[in-house]
């Protein structure tokens, strides 16, 4: 909002001043971001480009100011309603009045006389934001507006517990998916519009909240309905048309939104005859025709699921109703939180994040080269001295950051098998190095090889939760362990844990006992989440250590002299195994599919690992290899790799790749 692209006039509004001197920094983000623009403008100008579209996902990360400048040119099509106005004129005005009288059709404000609010309601009331979309970039008739709220005054008034609403589990999404498989319920998604705007503030019992609407605002909300708002347009102290009104909506930008929608679809729910789960407040269970039908959510997405799909279809119908047009998915694939859940196999569900990991690899800014068949080397936790250590710079660490974040974020849902080198690189983000950039980029070569391989879930015995707990003793520069976990009901790994032990041990016993204690939280709430959708169950702990299996059994009884200065707590899995839900027995190292979580595999037992829990075959073939010309490549460059040092000079590249 501080200059105009089109021309070289500057449209500077009042800038920051201290203590009468202009802000440098202030005139220096507008210099870049009026260098940036003109750039831009030139180089389309040269290619003959009118329009231009960029993507960019920071994930709330701070840019730089050349980003931030290009942000704001490119990609922002956002923009307040001074800026559109200035731009678009009447066209402008069009779209704010279309949001307005949705606003005003949906009952969602109340206008009131300036005299009967009194000075400590007009000083809390809320200041309105109006923004404007361009949808289309050029295209003034695409321009579309967006009425919300600046909830800033509320911080403070309302207790931190009343400003967040719950959000279901990821571990029950996938839970779910598993159990909707196995049953073959029919299954839907459906994204509920204008959420916010169906919950009614007095029939929650909510405080009165109050917005103002100044200038050209109070106008136009005026010029939407003259009978019922003309009347209440009154003017400030600097002579400027305002209009109060208080909040009959959760609008958009009020601290409490969120949770008052969550309290009003749960309302909705139970209605219907719908129970909470108690281990996830976001799923809930109703049984229909002697089948249970599953409802989860988060925020405004809904999964539902029954056997009988046109029970399906008599809840959405019902939601229509209650919140009009929804946005509805049907059929054996759909796209939910981020994810694709595709039932079209006959128990089984696959989860799949192929656009989300295409879209990693194509954005790495390095080139990744030829593919890799393990995510990690066995150097993964071995890192220099700071002495000898090179700092990423400040753009890199920040691109370092962001992709860690986006694996961490696939290694969560669809990707199990990238675990360990995901785990280790979270370590790593507050000051990354080379090293840690070249991890980085391994793990994406390996990606690169099987982009749309799915997590592939299969029940083979609803009443059996089966763990395997593993601990990799002292591997990490501080000489701390690695504590992993997987858990199944069949095929595929249904959860897991992967994570550095927070303190050091002084045996392998004690770090998988260390071990098994920090994924017992996840072992119970998984027993008790099933339970409460109606499955009873038994739990098996599988281990490789019988020191450690001794230990759990027969807790202080079998404590030896190596063992006393273990803290008591580290035995609750005793008492669990006592109440009878758990039972411990020993595996077979070869047969331990934690050991994925607790170390950088290599080779046949790497293969045999991802084959466990991502349900996939064991010679697993690149997906690439389809295309005959990248076969031979990959060919020539693997048989060059091998004779390079018989050759006086190499023909082969650092990443392998055939000159």
């Amino acid at each position: 909002n501080v200059f105009a692209a089109d021309d070289d006039t500057p449209l500077r509004k009042p800038i920051p001043r201290r203590q009468g001197k202009v802000d440098e920094s202030y005139l220096h983000l507008h210099d870049t971001m009026e260098r940036m623009v003109r750039a831009h403008d030139e180089a389309c100008a040269e290619i003959g480009i009118t329009n231009a579209l960029v993507t960019l996902q920071e994930e709330g990360e701070v840019m730089s100011e050349d980003q931030w400048a290009m942000v704001t040119h490119l990609v922002l099509t956002q923009m307040s309603y001074k800026k559109a106005h200035r731009e678009f004129g009447a066209k402008a005005d069009e779209a704010v009045s279309k949001e307005f009288r949705q606003l005003h059709m949906r009952d969602t404000m109340e206008p009131m006389k300036k005299e009967d609010l009194t000075p400590e309601q007009r000083r809390a009331a809320l200041e309105t934001v109006c923004t404007v979309r361009q949808k289309v970039r050029n295209d003034p008739d695409s321009l579309k507006g967006r009425q919300c709220v600046n909830g800033s005054k509320q911080r403070g008034t309302i207790p931190a517990e009343e400003t967040a609403s719950p959000t279901v589990n990821m571990n029950s999404v996938i839970l779910t998916a598993a159990v909707e498989a196995h049953e073959e319920r029919d299954v839907a998604v459906c994204d509920l519009p204008g959420a916010y705007l169906s919950v009614d503030m007095d029939e929650m019992g909510e405080e009165h909240v109050h917005m103002i609407l100044r200038g050209r605002m109070a106008e136009l909300m005026a010029m939407t309905a003259p009978a019922v708002y003309r009347d209440y347009i009154s003017v400030d102290g600097r002579g400027n048309k305002v209009l109060y009104v208080r909040l009959k909506k959760a609008l958009y930008g009020l601290l409490k939104s969120a949770l008052l929608f969550y309290r009003k679809l749960w309302g909705d729910l139970s209605s219907l005859g719908f129970e909470i789960n108690p281990y996830d407040p976001c799923v809930a269970n109703k049984m229909v025709d002697g089948s249970q039908m599953t409802v989860c959510w988060h925020v405004d997405d809904l999964k539902l699921s029954h056997a009988d799909a046109s029970k399906v279809t008599e809840v959405i119908e019902w939601l229509k109703g209650e919140y009009g047009d929804l946005r509805v998915s049907r059929g054996k694939t759909h796209e939910y939180l981020g994810m694709t859940l595709d039932y079209s196999s006959p128990g089984k569900v696959k989860v799949g994040m192929t656009d989300f990991t295409m879209a990693m690899i194509e954005d790495f800014p390095d080139d990744l080269g030829q593919f890799v068949e393990t995510p990690a080397s066995d150097s993964l936790f071995t890192v220099r001295p700071d002495g000898k250590r090179v700092l990423l710079g400040e753009e890199r660490a920040s691109i370092f950051h962001r992709f860690v974040a986006k694996l961490l974020f696939l290694a969560c849902r669809a990707r199990r098998d990238i675990r360990v080198p995901v785990a280790f690189l979270s370590t790593r983000v507050k000051a990354p190095d080379q090293d840690d950039w070249g991890k980085l980029r391994r793990v994406l070569k390996y990606l690169k090889r099987n982009p749309s391989l799915p997590l592939t879930l299969e029940i083979e015995d609803m009443s059996a939760i089966t763990w395997w707990v593993d601990a990799s003793h002292a591997v990490h520069g501080d000489c701390k362990g690695h504590t992993g976990g997987v858990m199944s009901m069949g095929k595929g790994a249904f959860m897991d844990q992967c994570n550095k032990q927070k303190f050091n041990t002084r045996s392998t016993t004690e770090s998988e006992l260390v071990a098994v204690d920090e994924v017992m939280p996840k072992m119970i709430w998984a027993m008790h989440f099933l339970q409460g959708q109606g499955f009873e169950t038994k739990t098996e702990l599988h281990q490789d250590n019988m020191s450690t299996v001794r230990l759990e059994v027969n807790g202080k009884r079998s404590s030896g002299q190596r063992t006393r200065h273990l803290n008591i707590k580290y035995f609750f899995v005793t008492d669990q195994i006592e109440q009878g839900w758990l039972r411990v027995s020993y595996c077979p190292t070869d047969k331990m599919i934690a050991d994925i979580n607790t170390k950088p595999l290599q080779g046949a037992l790497f293969k045999q690992m991802r084959a466990a829990v991502q349900n996939c075959p064991v010679d697993l073939p690149p997906e690439n290899s389809l295309c005959p010309a990248v076969a031979v490549c990959n060919a020539i460059a693997s048989h060059l790799t091998k004779l390079q040092e018989c050759v006086g000079r190499s023909l082969v590249g650092r990443s392998g790749e055939a000159r």
